[in-house]
């Protein structure tokens, strides 16, 4: 620093120095960069709040307004017009003229057959009472056997067993048949058929003795009927 001498206009002189100012402004410059820098965030993140609570707002009051769009729309019920009624036409009754009714021609009564069936019946009682032993087996074969299950009471009154044939006892021989039987209304065996053989000589054996045979007949409500059963027999050695 200089000094004038005396008389002469003060005169200062200074000499910058760089390194005592530089510093400073460089932080205040860095402060207020960073203040900025701060001041921008908070107003972009306030707008972007601003943003998401106004899209929030319209979001709201459209789901609000579409409610009640549907509330509305309920409620509100369409009057459909009621139909007119309908009156119906009377027709005017129709005159029934009654038709002819022809006359009916009165047909000769018919000549009495009662003596000619009395006649056939004479002859058909004479053939059968000089065939007693094959009459009764067509008569009765001709009907079906009733089921079993349609009787109130089941036939059987089997007593007894065939005899053994000898010489199958001779041989050591057993078997087992099981044959099926036609019961008559009187009780008596009409038909014999072997279903489980157990050779010829038990087989013919088992058919003599069952024909030979007195048995119950199947009854519904108290009356005899065909009928059939499933008989088995078991030939053993003893």
């Amino acid at each position: 620093m200089f000094v004038a001498e005396q008389g002469e206009f003060p005169i200062i002189e200074t000499k910058m120095d760089f390194r005592r100012w530089s510093w400073p402004l460089i932080i205040s410059i860095l402060g207020n960069l960073l203040f900025f820098y701060v001041l921008a965030y908070i107003i972009n993140s306030k707008n972007e709040e601003l943003k998401t609570t106004t899209v929030l707002r319209i979001v709201l009051a459209e789901q609000k307004v579409q409610t009640e769009q549907r509330e509305t729309t309920k409620t509100v019920s369409v009057k459909k017009p009621k139909p007119k009624p309908v009156k119906p036409k009377l027709e005017k009754p129709k005159k029934i003229v009654p038709k002819a009714v022809p006359k009916i021609q009165e047909s000769p009564p018919p000549e009495p057959v009662v003596d000619q069936l009395i006649e056939n019946w004479e002859t058909v009682e004479a053939e059968l009472q000089e065939n007693t032993d094959v009459a009764p087996q067509i008569a009765t074969k001709a009907v079906k056997p009733v089921p079993l299950f349609k009787l109130t009471r089941q036939p059987g009154g089997i007593k007894g067993e065939p005899k053994y044939p000898e010489h199958a006892r001779a041989m050591g021989r057993e078997a087992y048949v099981m044959a099926s039987v036609v019961i008559d209304i009187d009780g008596s065996v009409i038909e014999v058929e072997i279903v489980e053989s157990g050779g010829d000589e038990f087989d013919e054996a088992i058919t003599q003795w069952l024909l030979e045979q007195k048995l119950e007949p199947g009854l519904i409500n108290n009356t005899p009927v065909v009928s059939k059963i499933i008989q088995p027999f078991n030939f053993v050695l003893r």
